[in-house]
């Protein structure tokens, strides 16, 4: 075999060899530079079969074809509300444990004061606050309750040492996120599908908390009687008597990383398209669109084949760092995994067969808005609609492995049967709303619920609201998105410009446009040169991997802060 012409240089091939074995991270995309070296040479037309540009097509497309989703969002995304649409809504009533009660005003000159709605993150409080709202012109509250049915039991997670509760930690192993369940009731009184559309929209610019969780502990027996500390409170131990000791349990607040204020270009909103299974007004997954005729078909059931597919994409998604917008039908990686897990197919073992359940209604795909028309002009009165919000653009796995390669580093010996546990906990990622009746006040009255469930008149509500058109299901089809890291174009941009031209004309746009954070990192994209919004995890594990060691040897409990000094922006000052 002779040799290819698009060999990169040793330089080339040792900074691909870098990111080989950069604990499989993100750390360093492909570069602008690093594409243009590969796709200038002799035979353009070819690709190189070596580093992550194998993927480039040509010199029009300097970049892999796995970063598409991060240049541009859903084809079917809803405009974001402007801040007058939002300042003209509501106050936003805030009851914290029922005796606090915080107002927001809406009217508000930046987004970041619509999320000083009280969170829990690194607090360790196992209640979720409540808290109330009101459409305009409507009466209106918001409350915590169970959704429509029995009420499920909260899993809290484990405590920090400081707020002290014994409760055995479990490692999160089956996802990368793991949820704290936390479920925002919204009872409202739908007047008009304007109105819920409105407060969705709203309600998106709100972002779900995350945070990343170390924690690990050992069991130890006492051979005398004596005093210990567990959970941050002195217990009395007799000899022979075993007790926990945590080691080290600190946690990193990874919200701030997709939260912008200023810039919000990585938030996207929009509707579960028609193939995908979901709650669409039914009690089981269906699949098609909120009416019938050419705007679309009346839901129907969905094939356990498509639901199996799709739950799989879903698990796919988290584990690769997949948009959860992205092309099911063209991943090849994701077909190849499910012909090495054959055993999970059930209906159907060939790839055509699969894509086949998975068409939907080519060409009349609902917006939201129509699922919201058709939501308040259902009938039932137990009816819900559920707004998910879904946190995307990090390799999660890799980075867990990353985090706890670091804690083995600095000698630390988990014990056989309590392993190390690290957890990525998102809170504030669920949001019902209700209409407002008699009944749902019923149901949400805790004491009142626990009477009709004693009494066994629940069960009759519950079979009257399946069989019943009266009685309401859930549309679970609403979905927002905030990305990690994203690459919006940069302010008038072309295709054709390179980076260097960009970067030669960064100083004059600070200022014009602020959302634009100081000094960015360029790439080239689809529409000219983008911006990086947010950050890689490669380059958020190289700021706090001393720093988790560190707290490791302290066996430090509590929240861990950065150091880093951010580069301010410069005063304004005539000859500055």
């Amino acid at each position: 075999m002779g040799t290819d012409p698009l060999t990169p240089s040793s330089d080339d091939s040792k900074k691909r060899e870098a990111i080989a074995v950069a604990l499989a991270l993100d750390d360093i995309p492909p570069s602008y530079e690093f594409a243009t070296t590969v796709s200038t040479s002799s035979e353009a037309g070819e690709s190189s079969a070596a580093g992550p540009s194998s993927a480039v097509a040509g010199p029009s497309r300097p970049w892999p074809e796995s970063m598409d989703d991060l240049f541009t969002g859903p084809p079917n995304a809803e405009p974001t509300i402007t801040k007058e649409r939002a300042a003209a809504g509501p106050k936003i009533e805030v009851l914290e444990r029922g005796i606090k009660r915080i107002t927001i005003d809406p009217k508000l000159k930046d987004r970041a004061h619509l999320s000083l709605r009280p969170s829990l993150v690194g607090q360790g409080q196992g209640q979720r606050q409540k808290r109330g709202s009101e459409l305009r012109a409507c009466p209106a509250y918001l409350r915590h309750g169970p959704l429509p049915g029995p009420p499920r039991r909260r899993a809290s997670p484990p405590r920090a040492r400081a707020h002290g509760r014994a409760q055995a930690p479990r490692p999160s192993q089956a996802s990368p996120n793991s949820s704290s369940l936390s479920i925002v009731v919204c009872r409202i009184e739908l007047t008009s599908a304007r109105a819920l559309y409105d407060f969705i929209r709203r309600e998106t610019l709100m972002p779900p908390s995350l945070t990343v969780r170390c924690f690990a502990f050992r069991n130890r027996t006492a051979d005398h009687s004596q005093t210990v500390m567990q959970n941050g409170q002195p217990r009395v131990v007799q000899a022979g008597q075993q007790y926990r000791v945590t080691d080290f349990d600190f946690h990193i607040d990874l919200t701030p990383i997709y939260s912008h204020p200023e810039n919000n270009a990585n938030i996207f909103l929009y509707a579960k398209p028609s193939s995908e299974p979901a709650h669409r007004g039914t009690f089981s997954l269906t699949v098609g669109g909120p009416t019938e005729g050419e705007g679309g078909n009346k839901p129907r059931a969905a094939s356990q084949a498509a639901v199996s597919v799709w739950k799989s994409w879903g698990e796919f998604c988290k584990n690769r760092a997949r948009a959860p917008w992205g092309s099911l039908k063209d991943d090849e990686e994701f077909w190849a995994t499910r012909g090495e897990n054959s055993g999970q197919l059930t209906l159907s073992t060939r790839r055509e067969d699969e894509e086949a359940l998975l068409e939907g209604d080519a060409g009349s795909e609902a917006d939201l808005r129509a699922w919201c028309e058709a939501f308040c002009a259902d009938p039932g009165l137990l009816k819900s609609f559920t707004l998910r919000k879904t946190i995307w653009g990090w390799d999660f796995v890799s980075l867990r492995h990353a985090i706890e390669r670091s804690i083995l580093s600095t000698g630390y010996q988990p014990s056989a049967d309590t392993p190390i546990s690290i957890q990525f906990q998102v809170k504030d990622d669920l949001l019902v709303v209700q209409d407002s009746n008699w009944l749902t006040s019923l149901i949400q009255n805790r004491a009142i619920f626990f009477l009709l469930i004693i009494t066994l008149i629940y069960p009759m509500i519950w079979l009257w609201q399946r069989f019943s058109a009266r009685g309401g299901a859930p549309y679970d089809i609403a979905r927002s998105t905030y990305a990690m890291k994203f690459y919006p174009p940069l302010p008038s941009t072309y295709p054709a410009e390179t980076v260097q031209q960009a970067q030669d004309r960064l100083p004059g746009l600070f200022k014009l446009h602020p959302e634009v954070p100081r000094n960015p990192f360029l790439h080239k994209g689809p529409r000219g040169v983008h911006y990086l919004l947010g950050q890689r995890e490669g380059s958020f594990y190289r700021e706090w991997d001393e720093r988790i060691r560190m707290a490791v040897r302290m066996f430090f409990h509590g929240e861990l802060t950065s150091t880093l000094v951010r580069e301010m922006e410069p005063p304004e000052l005539d000859g500055y």
